[in-house]
């Protein structure tokens, strides 16, 4: 039995883990399948940086700029690994973990961070 495969390929951006098979059509097309569903998923996280960001910030109770403008996320993709960052680097405004998790006596915890880390689970959750 012989099969050729002579649809296209549809567009995929990165190509993580395409193969071109000039022999075997139909690797071609399988791994191109996966390198989409991987870019789907690198898309909601990508979406996910930008909405956890903004909901940190929105939920900075200091009212400053220094505490908002200092929230950064970061999205670590490898070939096999995504990894998502949000929050406060490095302590940076030093206030800003008092403010996140409080104090015995005057500040009660904000919990921003966890929050949202805690949306982004749930939706990745329903997504998948």
């Amino acid at each position: 039995m012989y099969w050729t495969y002579s649809g296209t390929i549809e567009k995929s951006r990165r190509k993580r883990y395409t193969i071109q098979t000039p022999s075997f059509e139909g690797g071609t097309w399988a791994t191109d399948q996966l390198s989409q569903v991987y870019e789907r998923i690198e898309d909601f996280f990508l979406a996910q940086q930008r909405r956890a960001r903004q909901s940190v910030m929105s939920r900075s109770r200091v009212d400053t700029g220094i505490m908002r403008s200092n929230v950064e996320s970061l999205l670590s993709t490898s070939r096999d690994e995504l990894v998502l960052e949000f929050g406060w680097w490095y302590g940076q405004p030093l206030w800003a973990i008092f403010q996140e998790f409080g104090t015995r006596t005057g500040i009660r915890p904000m919990h921003a961070v966890q929050q949202t880390f805690h949306e982004v689970i749930l939706e990745l959750r329903r997504v998948l």
